[in-house]
């Protein structure tokens, strides 16, 4: 266990982290570490400086396959959309349509632009020209 004044130990760091991690609150890890709060917190701000590369990567790596899931998912209720309305089936289609516009608010948050109009665009270039304009007049 640290002691007042000490720095903490490397185990004690990797303890500190993985405490965090999994949902601890800085007064319990204090304790457990018998340390200061404030030296869990100057731990802790330190620990994410020094990976913050590395989560932003990872970070950056998911956002592309978040992406392109939510661009998928888009698409694809989009020829829902059609196939439900060449069924003639108006239930299906309004599901499809807010199943598409779900997927691009959550790519709008996401990609961190204006997600309707530019994901729509893409949608429809992977549509035949029937399938876009019968899904254009449905927006």
């Amino acid at each position: 266990m640290a002691k007042p004044g000490k720095p903490l130990t490397e185990a004690e760091i990797q303890q500190l982290v993985s405490l965090k991690l999994d949902g601890c609150d800085v007064h319990t890890i204090a304790r457990t570490l018998s340390c200061s709060t404030n030296t869990v917190k100057k731990y802790w701000d330190q620990w994410l400086d020094d990976t913050l590369p590395e989560r932003r990567e990872f970070l950056e790596r998911r956002r592309s396959e978040v992406i392109a899931n939510l661009q998928t998912v888009a698409a694809k209720a989009m020829q829902g959309v059609v196939k439900a309305d060449q069924a003639g089936d108006m239930g299906a289609e309004v599901r499809y349509l807010t199943e598409a516009r779900q997927a691009w608010r959550a790519l709008s948050t996401v990609a961190g632009f204006d997600a309707p109009t530019r994901i729509q665009l893409a949608t429809f270039d992977t549509m035949t020209e029937e399938e876009a304009a019968a899904a254009l007049d449905k927006l």
